[in-house]
């Protein structure tokens, strides 16, 4: 089965004096579940724009559903959630099925115009994250847990094969956080391949697959069931018992 992402000895820096990112190399196949952990200043988010485009030059290789990263442009196949929320100006007068929609523009060929489709796309894809009674209304008028879910149906208006997502729980109450993650349970076992940077090791093994551990090189890629009898992993945190509960997932035996 062909990646759907793969990345080989790919190195990015900011400067002529750090390596932010260093001979990173990992494949992702269809339907994975891939959660993107490591510590602050491990270069998760800026591997997320490298791969989506969003900042270069980099070295190495990059590919993109079989194409090469400089060649993509079937970028309506990829949805992607920010970290945070106020990139929005809050000048901007959108209200919040205008942000939607706008998910759909990537898409379409010139001249680009929205049809009805594309409106039933936009009232599905708030449906499906609680939001359609608050479709036409500013998007400054809501609180940052409204408008975490406002992107994300941004992101899935489309109905991307990958979805990618930096930190969606951040800074969101227990009840956001709880129907965020439910949500994408759901796409995954829809067939949606997801890509997630999160710091909720404790958590993630629930719902993902995989583990990137990153620490601006790979430190650890692989299923989530065998990350803590890694060896290179346990040394990383230590010793041989210091990652066994930092990562919550199903054991095998």
């Amino acid at each position: 089965m062909q990646p759907i992402i793969s990345i080989k000895n790919l190195s990015y820096t900011y400067d002529t004096t750090s390596n932010t990112l260093r001979d990173v190399s990992f494949d992702i196949s269809p339907g994975s579940y891939v959660a993107i952990a490591g510590p602050n200043g491990a270069g998760k988010t800026t591997l997320v724009k490298v791969l989506l485009g969003l900042t270069a030059p980099y070295t190495g290789n990059i590919s993109l559903f079989d194409t090469p990263l400089e060649s993509f442009s079937a970028w309506e196949k990829i949805g992607y959630l920010p970290q945070h929320t106020n990139h929005i100006h809050p000048l901007f007068p959108a209200t919040v099925f205008e942000i939607v929609r706008s998910g759909l523009i990537a898409g379409k060929s010139f001249p680009k115009h929205y049809t009805k489709e594309d409106d039933k796309k936009t009232l599905d894809a708030l449906a499906r994250v609680h939001m359609k009674k608050h479709a036409h209304i500013s998007i400054h008028a809501l609180s940052g847990g409204q408008k975490q879910r406002v992107l994300l149906a941004r992101a899935i208006v489309a109905r991307p094969k990958l979805l990618i997502l930096d930190e969606p729980s951040t800074a969101l109450d227990p009840e956001t956080r709880s129907h965020i993650f439910s949500f994408l349970k759901e796409e995954h076992e829809r067939g949606i391949t997801i890509l997630m940077i999160t710091h909720d090791t404790a958590h993630i093994g629930q719902y993902a697959d995989t583990l990137l551990f990153l620490d601006q090189t790979v430190v650890f890629f692989g299923a989530f069931d065998t990350c803590c009898k890694d060896t290179v992993l346990r040394n990383y945190f230590g010793g041989a018992n210091a990652s066994e509960h930092l990562f919550n997932h199903p054991h095998t035996h």
